[in-house]
């Protein structure tokens, strides 16, 4: 759960609605700190086959997540990426994500991690 301006919402709900979207093989969600509503949603996406990182799809899966779950919602921003930190049984580790998005650093015990390239994969699209 994160809290958006006094709105809790479900991280599975936004990263279901970025599911939806015939581009996305792949979605999670993390928050930001932000000094007006408290946190706000960041996504980050993996594409499928034969679909590529652009402003327009970043507009449309920002979209998809107003229409399925509200403007609340919105996030405020949406990565396009090869691939997303990971364990070695295949679960996307978002806590990693979320060090990367608030302090530019990964953080904690990455002894679990499959694919430490994703890390500055994932540093070069914040940057």
């Amino acid at each position: 759960m994160i809290n958006v301006a006094g709105h809790r919402l479900g991280t599975m709900e936004l990263e279901a609605a970025l599911l939806a979207h015939p581009a996305v093989s792949e979605a999670a969600v993390v928050t930001r700190p932000d000094e007006v509503k408290g946190t706000v949603p960041i996504a980050f996406v993996v594409p499928r086959a034969g679909y590529s990182d652009s402003p327009e799809l970043q507009v449309q899966l920002a979209q998809a997540i107003v229409d399925a779950v509200g403007a609340i919602a919105r996030p405020a921003a949406v990565y396009v990426v090869s691939t997303v930190p990971r364990t070695r049984s295949g679960k996307i580790m978002r806590r990693v994500l979320r060090d990367l998005v608030v302090t530019g650093v990964a953080s904690g015990d990455l002894t679990s991690l499959d694919n430490p390239e994703a890390i500055e994969i994932v540093m070069q699209k914040l940057r």
